[in-house]
């Protein structure tokens, strides 16, 4: 008995620790979205990040209304933007569109782990 109690508690403080690694996680990498819906986590996200990527890629007469955010991220990698980071903007970008087109898709805790790694590497960009 003591032993199951033992292990209840322990599985308890495992939990709550876990749960303030991931808080401490969340803002390290965004601190200024702290506290927004996965929703306006996405879009915040995906629209500072877009602006950034634009300045830092110009592509003449490509950039539009109606050119789509794959399609100036594929004219970016053709003016030498990293693959790694184009592979970063593709999954931002992917989660945007689901986010805006797909009225059943959720953010897992997986999704978003790979999303705020995402954000915060592409954040860095100058």
């Amino acid at each position: 008995m003591i032993g199951s109690l033992v292990l209840v508690l322990l599985a308890l403080a495992i939990g709550f620790l876990t749960g303030y690694r991931w808080r401490r996680y969340e803002a390290q990498f965004l601190p200024e979205q702290t506290g927004l819906n996965d929703f306006e986590l996405v879009f915040a996200t995906a629209r500072q990040l877009e602006a950034k990527l634009r300045k830092r890629y110009p592509v003449a007469g490509g950039d539009g209304p109606g050119v789509g955010l794959h399609a100036y991220i594929t004219q970016a990698a053709y003016r030498g933007c990293p693959e790694s980071m184009i592979t970063q903007f593709r999954f931002l970008a992917t989660i945007r569109n689901r986010m805006a087109h797909d009225a059943a898709f959720r953010l897992n805790s997986r999704t978003r782990r790979q999303f705020y790694r995402s954000a915060a590497a592409l954040k860095k960009l100058p």
